[in-house]
């Protein structure tokens, strides 16, 4: 009995052992994953890039006997020249907004001062009836919000114009990635056999599969985000076009791309309208920029599991889980994350490395 019981514990100790070294490996692969990724991030737009334009280049050669070379450069420059209309287009119209809202920032101020002295001589007959300490504390409170609300917009114009001084580091990001994007979609199939050259050889087959369940995934993923762009860009254009804005196409299209930022999404754009609508006593177009941005958040959060498992071959409650489990350990971050997280998960039960990781453990 007393060697059975010995047994166990040392079983157990060693369980205790082999997990806590487990975690500690997963934490730092993930963070030596993490900190590859950031200073590889060029290559690896350019790598999915180049694994994108594979099938139409693979077209223009068979049909139109083209060079690699040629369909490369044409591929290249097709992706080059759609990016640069996208950013032209959403740059022009938020700089137009931004030029109009610095331009109304005085009369914004005075507003304010205005509505909440008017706040303020309304509330007079129920201040009466409060201690003066009290009075002289929520004016002071009331006060102190206004000179908050009134520094609020100029500082955020001071930070979205301080986003500039980023330029230059993001052209020279786009130039690698464009140059980058050339180099690999020629030579493809000879980077792919340099990378399966550096492999030990019993880690080729399992690894093959582990990157084309990734890649497969990253294709969903890219589908599910464009599906879900393209369907609150078109309910964005049609609640401007209810309210009577201008420019419906262009702030529904800049919404829609937006709309891939975690958490926010929309808001980047729609919250700021709707706040300096509010403060200018345009209620109707504000509580309507209120209203799109929730249909928004509630399509997204509704679409994203459904649409994210027909595309990668996931149930849409684990992807929900992982969601939310990634939303808890990293924040808005952790919505792209999770479902990552869950992908390599589900390559690796694939390949069987989950199972020898158990086998091992349980040893």
């Amino acid at each position: 009995m007393y060697m059975h019981n010995n047994t166990t514990t040392v079983r157990l100790i060693r369980l205790v052992l082999k997990s806590a070294l487990l975690l500690a490996a997963l934490y730092l692969g993930f963070r030596l994953v993490v900190m590859a990724f950031i200073l590889t991030s060029p290559f690896v737009v350019a790598g999915a890039l180049a694994l994108a334009h594979e099938p139409p280049m693979r077209f223009l050669e068979r049909r139109l006997k083209l060079t690699r070379s040629t369909t490369a450069m044409i591929m290249v420059s097709v992706s080059a020249a759609i990016f640069a209309v996208v950013v032209f287009a959403i740059g022009a119209g938020i700089a137009a907004e931004m030029t109009h809202l610095v331009a109304r920032l005085p009369h914004i101020e005075m507003i304010l001062r205005e509505r909440s002295e008017g706040f303020t001589i309304a509330l007079q007959g129920l201040f009466s009836l409060l201690p003066s300490q009290l009075v002289g504390n929520i004016n002071g409170t009331a006060e102190a919000l206004v000179n908050r609300i009134s520094l609020l917009l100029p500082n955020m114009v001071v930070a979205i114009l301080g986003l500039a001084t980023l330029l230059p580091q993001a052209l020279f990001f786009v130039i690698i990635v464009i140059v980058a994007t050339f180099f690999l979609s020629r030579d493809l199939d000879l980077w792919r056999a340099r990378v399966i050259a550096l492999l030990p050889e019993h880690t080729v087959e399992p690894g093959l599969k582990i990157v084309a369940r990734l890649v497969g995934a990253l294709i969903g993923w890219i589908k599910t985000q464009i599906i879900i762009m393209s369907v609150n860009a078109v309910v964005v254009i049609f609640g401007l076009s209810l309210l009577g804005t201008n420019f419906i196409v262009l702030i529904g299209i800049a919404v829609g791309i937006f709309d891939i930022l975690p958490v926010l999404g929309p808001g980047t754009i729609l919250l700021p309208w709707a706040a300096y609508s509010l403060l200018t006593a345009d209620y109707v177009l504000g509580i309507g920029l209120l209203v799109i941005f929730g249909l928004t958040s509630v399509m997204r959060n509704a679409l994203t599991p459904v649409v994210l498992s027909e595309n990668i071959g996931i149930d849409p409650l684990a992807i929900l889980a992982a969601m939310y489990a990634g939303l808890v350990l990293w924040g808005a971050l952790g919505l792209i994350v999770g479902p990552i997280a869950l992908v390599v998960y589900v390559a690796l039960v694939e390949v069987g490395v989950v199972a020898k990781v158990k086998k091992w453990l349980l040893r």
